[in-house]
């Protein structure tokens, strides 16, 4: 609570802020082994940082005059849920929910009787959040490319708890909440 300037002031209080975030950016970076070209937007949440993407999916979508279609996971964050909902009623977007199958994860079945090469985007988190376990991403993933369909994963609940190399996972979009790296 010592700096309270924002950081595109140009005052020198304020550039001070530059440094920290530069700081913070560096410590997430060297976190998730993320590249250096990696862009980052610090968003309050993941949860937020999630929604941006859907934001940025419709985007795209409505830029191209293409229907909006979006496949996630049932278990899915709440405010994932309202934002899906939102994009129901007013863009009429398609959205489909996978069930989490009996091993704890999304099986690439289920996944296959969703997504087509109209699909806008799959948005998954990396590990279930009630039942533990990791996403096949291999196969998920490469079904994905085929298609060119863009892939979002949220990785919060593996940060501290499993290595993680954002240049090895092969997503599009990667949304976590970096407070658990204790990032601001």
């Amino acid at each position: 609570l010592s700096s309270w300037a924002s950081p595109w002031a140009p005052y020198h209080m304020a550039q001070k802020g530059v440094l920290k975030i530069e700081g913070a950016l560096s410590f997430i970076r060297e976190n998730v082994n993320a590249c250096e070209e990696s862009s980052f937007l610090l968003t309050h949440s993941g949860a937020e940082a999630s929604v941006l993407v859907l934001n940025s999916i419709e985007k795209k979508a409505r830029n191209e005059g293409k229907k909006l279609h979006i496949v996630a996971s049932l278990s899915e964050r709440l405010p994932l849920m309202h934002a899906f909902t939102t994009l129901k009623q007013r863009y009429d977007a398609r959205i489909d929910l996978l069930p989490v199958g009996p091993k704890g994860f999304i099986e690439k079945e289920s996944l296959e009787q969703k997504v087509t090469q109209e699909t806008s985007l799959v948005m998954l988190p990396f590990i279930d959040p009630f039942s533990g376990v990791l996403q096949p991403l291999d196969d998920l993933g490469s079904f994905l490319k085929s298609l060119s369909v863009p892939l979002s994963l949220d990785v919060t609940p593996a940060l501290k708890k499993i290595p993680l190399s954002f240049q090895e996972l092969d997503a599009d979009y990667v949304t976590f909440d970096a407070r658990l790296l204790g990032s601001p």
